[in-house]
């Protein structure tokens, strides 16, 4: 939150109103992608921002989020409202014209932003071999099996810990976005991670981000001070 007011000084956000349309989606029957209800009262809020957070932690993703977003296009929620979700290809690909213009987005792999060397080739590859183009999803896997293949030829091994070893010894790894590394602390990936604005553009029949700026891992991952002191915390 504190990174929105320092993008839009001007931006008023509501806890008292916000945390009651959270509320009433979060009773929705698991499964339910018919929220209209609560579209209706986002609407009378008045709300400035509608955050679509990580998967892990999300009410809405995947099919969830598509069927938000046609239904809450005619209520014109987005019209004075600010949407910020997990823009990654498919979800984009699917809605097609239903998805709205101008909102913000980040994802973890977007094929069209990522500027390194290694994902021109990856690129051509797979569009030689599938017609298609790459989604986040097949960047990630790429990378996951690229990263254990050079980890396990590094240990002369495929035993798990020895693999492990070499994983969490701050070596640096090639992917297609870039050299990574994993801190030995919380074996979190120095992954960067995109964000950008969703607009049509003459390059693809699908929107995607554009404006996308690169946040490297150090930027946004939490210091390792501060994991620490969780963890003090479930031990007491």
């Amino acid at each position: 939150m504190e990174a929105l007011r320092r993008h839009r000084p001007g931006l008023r956000l509501r806890p008292d109103r916000g945390s009651s349309v959270h509320r009433e989606a979060h009773q929705a029957p698991p499964r339910c992608r018919d929220r209209e209800g609560v579209l209706a009262q986002a609407r009378g809020a008045g709300l400035h921002l509608v955050h679509h957070r990580h998967p892990g932690h999300s009410i809405l993703w995947g099919g969830d989020i598509v069927a938000f977003l046609k239904q809450a296009k005619p209520y014109g929620l987005f019209d004075k409202t600010r949407l910020i979700w997990l823009s990654e290809l498919d979800t984009l690909r699917v809605l097609g014209a239903d998805m709205i213009e101008g909102v913000m987005g980040h994802t973890r792999a977007p094929f069209y932003a990522i500027k390194t060397k290694e994902i021109g080739d990856f690129i051509e590859k797979y569009r030689a071999k599938t017609k298609d183009y790459p989604s986040d999803w097949a960047l990630q896997a790429y990378d996951c099996v690229s990263v254990f293949g050079q980890a396990a030829e590094a240990a002369k091994s495929l035993d798990r810990e020895k693999i492990v070893d070499v994983l969490e010894s701050g070596r640096k790894f090639k992917t297609l976005r870039g050299d990574v590394y994993f801190r030995k602390e919380d074996h979190m990936g120095s992954v960067p991670y995109y964000a950008g604005i969703v607009k049509k553009t003459p390059a693809y029949s699908f929107k995607i981000l554009t404006d996308v700026q690169t946040f490297q891992a150090e930027q946004i991952w939490r210091p390792v001070a501060d994991i620490e002191k969780e963890r003090e915390k479930v031990k007491k």
